[in-house]
């Protein structure tokens, strides 16, 4: 993967995660008032059985072995 490549990726990966963080802000700001919501969402982003940070720290470190499984190194010896 040439360098620029992997930097468009990691600029769209860091987008990304603005813009689900964004959306769990707003998600916080309309059902705060409810504790039964906050409760269900909290479970949703914090759980180590499929929740939200879980999940995405599963799928980088995913992509992290994918992108060092192709790169190749060279020796100017």
């Amino acid at each position: 993967m040439p360098p620029g490549d992997v930097q468009l990726f990691v600029t769209y990966i860091v987008g990304l995660i603005g813009d689900i963080i964004s959306a769990i802000g707003d998600a916080i700001s309309a059902s705060a008032a409810d504790p039964g919501m906050m409760e269900d969402l909290t479970y949703g982003i914090f759980s180590e059985e499929g929740g939200l940070i879980y999940w995405l720290n599963e799928k980088l470190l995913w992509m992290m072995e994918q992108i060092l499984a192709g790169l190749t190194f060279t020796s100017p010896l």
